[in-house]
């Protein structure tokens, strides 16, 4: 059951301190929210330093009230807020999506870092697809960081299409969407025509939902965390499998993976169709996400047999 605190007082470092010592009892970053929920009002940290008695109107009042309300039931911040920030995006964010995490802002920052190596043809742009978009993130955060791009972003729900589209608009991006189950989302037309692909799916192994925290368990869309599939390597398998078509010979695909199932998605991508695979770790050194390299040539790797010291195919160059 819910713990329900008694009536907020009425002036700002009051009410500043009552709100922090609920957060307290069920978040790690207690003093943080209270910034963020004080801020979403028109309060900054020095109001309450230099105005601790300042009384808050009526519509102040009633929002902080509610917010904290639904974060007692476990409801995201973000969700109260209706905002996540993502690199220098501030993305519309809802229960049909994912909210982005720090962790997929590295997944951006490597593709971006690849992308950089890549020569430019301006009659013929790179392009990018970004499968399981949900709020948008990763493909607005290319397209906008790198405008010359061509991005395409899917998705298996509606509804996280229009959050999408949505965050698209806001920041004046124009992207190609996309509906439909992972890469069965793109036409015939469109075989062969990526240089880079990108995703962050669904990998938590269906055993593992009851153990996540409230605001995950129970406020994001569950089939953006677990594959419809028993296999918490379904998608993976499904991206070695179609993305050879749909990828340009030699190019690189990314992936977010489970922290404890490095091997076992790096084992997914083989030669010689893929000719290297590495595990690449997070801020805080876990095993966070796959990058794969396609064989430039197809033809040449269907009949090698050739293998570099460590196992892995080498890429013709």
């Amino acid at each position: 059951m819910t713990e329900q605190i008694e009536k907020l007082p009425e002036h700002l470092d009051a009410v500043w301190q009552a709100i922090t010592l609920a957060l307290e009892k069920f978040s790690n970053e207690a003093q943080t929210e209270a910034r963020w929920l004080f801020q979403h009002v028109g309060f900054s940290p020095q109001d309450r330093r230099w105005q601790p008695h300042k009384p808050l109107s009526e519509v102040q009042y009633q929002f902080l009230t509610e917010a904290l309300r639904r974060r007692q039931q476990r409801e995201p911040l973000q969700h109260i807020l209706g905002t996540q920030a993502f690199r220098h995006l501030e993305l519309v964010v809802n229960a049909h999506v994912l909210i982005p995490r720090p962790e997929t802002e590295e997944l951006v920052e490597r593709v971006l870092a690849y992308i950089h190596t890549l020569p430019r043809n301006v009659h013929s742009p790179l392009r990018v697809l970004d499968v399981g978009t949900g709020s948008g993130a990763i493909a607005l955060a290319l397209k906008t960081e790198c405008p010359s791009l061509e991005v395409w972003a899917s998705d298996l729900s509606f509804d996280a299409l229009q959050v999408a589209r949505l965050n698209a608009q806001r920041v004046s991006a124009q992207l190609h969407f996309r509906q439909g189950d992972g890469l069965f989302a793109l036409e015939d037309g469109l075989k062969a025509s990526f240089d880079v692909l990108v995703s962050n799916p669904p990998y938590i192994p269906p055993e593992e939902l009851a153990g996540l925290e409230p605001e995950v368990r129970d406020h994001e869309p569950t089939h953006a965390l677990v594959p419809q599939d028993p296999d918490p390597l379904y998608f993976y398998r499904h991206f070695a499998a179609e993305a050879p078509r749909f990828l340009r010979p030699g190019a690189r695909a990314f992936f977010e993976i489970h922290s404890a199932l490095g091997p076992q998605t790096q084992a997914c991508f083989q030669p010689p169709v893929w000719c290297r695979t590495e595990v690449h770790t997070d801020f805080s050194q876990r095993p966070r996400f796959v990058e794969a390299w396609l064989a430039a040539d197809l033809n040449w790797a269907a009949d090698s047999q050739n293998h570099d010291k460590e196992g892995v195919m080498t890429c013709v160059s």
